[in-house]
């Protein structure tokens, strides 16, 4: 089956939309076709991500289908007020190659992809696994179901894993204080555990190539 779609995982009930680029160009939902970027004209680029279906805290953008094979990026916004402004907050982006029918084709991007790491040395205000009291892992609390995987069941290898308060989160992406994070093996598992106090969190996978997947975890 094609996939022609943009998938963001986000706590339910909100409205987000998303921006589409192909290199310097975004794609203008209202005319449509792909033009040079103006922040004036950033409601014609809002593509709606409704939560489908309602209340799975699963939201869905159409990407555009008669574009051009290649590599396109996209970033969901979550929109704070009555219509899309370029003050909302991005909670998610992505990136992959559409060959014209789907994604998944063999990507043009054959070097230069930077790999996910830990950083070192550890920033201040937590470890590089967290400092928590609760071990968590891809297992937590059942088998496999934090794993990175593809609607396949493929595993995703050399993703960054991030942990957040759900509350931080929330209330801005940008500056919320991470409390954990790990990368992913072939699999899709966990490279290491993550230590974290209990409570609400907000975990994001990123990864070159795939969308960025946004899950909620309670840590007991």
């Amino acid at each position: 089956m094609a996939d022609t779609t943009l998938r963001l995982r986000y706590p339910t009930g909100k409205t987000l939309y998303t921006q589409i680029e192909n290199g310097p160009s975004v794609y203008n939902k209202d005319t449509p076709a792909f033009e040079s970027y103006l922040v004036a004209n950033w409601a014609h680029y809002a593509v709606l991500t409704p939560e489908t279906p309602a209340s799975s805290g699963r939201y869905v953008a159409q990407f555009p289908t008669g574009s051009p094979a290649g590599n396109y990026s996209w970033t969901t916004y979550l929109q704070a007020g009555g219509s899309p402004a370029s003050t909302d907050v991005p909670v998610g982006s992505g990136g992959g190659y559409w060959d014209g029918t789907t994604f998944g084709g063999a990507s043009s991007l054959t070097s230069g992809v930077a790999v996910a790491s830990l950083p070192n040395p550890v920033p201040l205000g937590y470890g590089p696994v967290g400092t928590g009291s609760r071990t968590v892992n891809h297992d937590y609390p059942t088998a496999g179901n934090l794993a990175f995987k593809t609607s396949g069941g493929q595993g995703i290898g050399g993703a960054m894993v991030l942990a957040y308060l759900a509350a931080e989160y929330a209330t801005n992406p940008n500056t919320a204080t991470i409390r954990g994070q790990t990368l992913t093996l072939d699999s899709g598992a966990w490279a290491n555990v993550m230590n974290l106090d209990p409570g609400d969190y907000t975990l994001v996978y990123k990864a070159e190539g795939y969308e960025t997947t946004v899950v909620n975890l309670t840590v007991s």
